[in-house]
């Protein structure tokens, strides 16, 4: 019942706060429950074909991108903007926007992810593949870069890419 999904989602929200702090693995987990609570409860809701270039969301882009390879380097920020401008580049060419990435994460990657929901379908690929080049583009692939990227996946209805053939770190 939906009353009960909804309790379970807030339950697991407050444990996780509980130390208050969410880790990349409690976010990638909570962020992958509700969009799992939010197709199940709202299943018109939860596929709109959007409508939007890259082009016009490229800030949202940016965002997530920075997020994202901060996310895979974060005690490494020359290799957190290289992963950052690879992504960038791949996705949208010739745009070069400056790297930045909030400390304050969680919020930020939300309505960054918001926004891109409403990338037309031809253009969520575009931008999932250059997420894909930020976290692949040291040539290791980690246990929470891969979960991110796989809510993000399921947050823009978008088939996550292959990564096979990458070495994996240890979580």
């Amino acid at each position: 019942p939906r009353n009960e999904l909804t309790r379970l989602l807030d339950t697991l929200t407050r444990l996780a706060r509980v130390d208050r702090h969410i880790d990349l693995h409690e976010y990638c987990l909570l962020r992958a429950l509700a969009v799992q609570i939010r197709d199940l409860l709202t299943p018109s809701a939860s596929a709109p074909a959007g409508t939007l270039s890259l082009r016009s969301c490229r800030a949202a882009f940016a965002t997530a991108c920075a997020i994202v390879a901060r996310c895979g380097s974060p005690d490494n920020e020359p290799a957190a903007a290289s992963a950052f401008r690879r992504a960038v580049q791949q996705a949208i060419p010739g745009w070069c926007p400056e790297y930045h990435a909030s400390p304050d994460w969680q919020p930020v990657l939300d309505r960054a992810l918001a926004r891109l929901a409403k990338l037309h379908p031809a253009d969520k690929r575009k931008a999932v593949l250059g997420l894909a080049v930020t976290i692949t583009s040291d040539g290791v692939v980690t246990v929470g870069e891969a979960e991110l990227l796989r809510v993000i996946c399921a947050y823009l209805q978008c088939p996550p890419p292959t990564l096979r053939g990458l070495p994996r770190a240890a979580a």
